[in-house]
């Protein structure tokens, strides 16, 4: 019976922080869409594609005018004066009605290209952060598990030193505990290493 109740306080225990790593995991990620400048310029790509649909569509705006023929030079200032002809007028630009409709499909496609690209930076944002939170994961973990060892080890060396005193044990026996020690304590270097990759990350 209370090994049931140790196995499930042990797994809500486990359930809880797992939770809490997703939350903070979750909160990293939201954070990372709000700043992360590539996905901000998608976004903001998307929206100027989508814009351009209603454009790509529309008439040419409309030109409106007044040209003067066979003006004197002589008359600059004031071309009004002396001229033989004056034509008003007012035109506008007209395409093939078949080419608007490609032009919006064209302009939709070209917009629909930009959400996925869009699409593309926000999970390419998504797994660098994920990738960099389990690396710093990982890496406190083994520094965790190398502490524990070298704590174990220290103890080892301790044993292998007092029965050298004591005459019961060899001198080999415990400069292989302080060797296996020391190589213990260098690798417990290289999460921090992992620890620095990820933050720049």
């Amino acid at each position: 019976m209370r090994r049931r109740n140790i196995a499930f306080l042990l797994f809500i225990f486990m359930t809880l922080s797992a939770s809490l790593g997703a939350e903070q995991l979750n909160i990293l990620i939201s954070d990372a869409m709000i700043h992360n400048p590539q996905v901000q310029a998608a976004k903001l790509q998307v929206a100027g594609q989508r814009s351009q649909f209603w454009q790509a569509i529309s008439l040419d705006p409309p030109q409106i005018g007044i040209e003067y023929m066979q003006s004197p030079a002589g008359t600059f200032p004031d071309p009004g004066k002396d001229q033989m002809e004056r034509d008003f007028f007012v035109q506008q630009m007209v395409m093939f009605p078949a080419k608007y409709p490609l032009m919006g499909r064209m302009a939709r496609l070209s917009s629909d290209m930009a959400e996925q690209e869009y699409q593309s930076a926000r999970r390419k944002a998504v797994r660098d952060v994920k990738a960099a939170y389990y690396m710093l994961y990982v890496a406190q973990e083994k520094r965790t598990l190398y502490d524990e060892m070298i704590e174990l080890v220290a103890g080892f060396v301790q044993i292998a030193r007092r029965q050298y005193e004591n005459g019961m044990g060899q001198q080999a026996d415990w400069l292989r505990a302080q060797t296996e020690l020391a190589t213990l304590r260098n690798q417990r270097l290289q999460p921090n290493r992992n620890t620095r990759q990820a933050w720049q990350c």
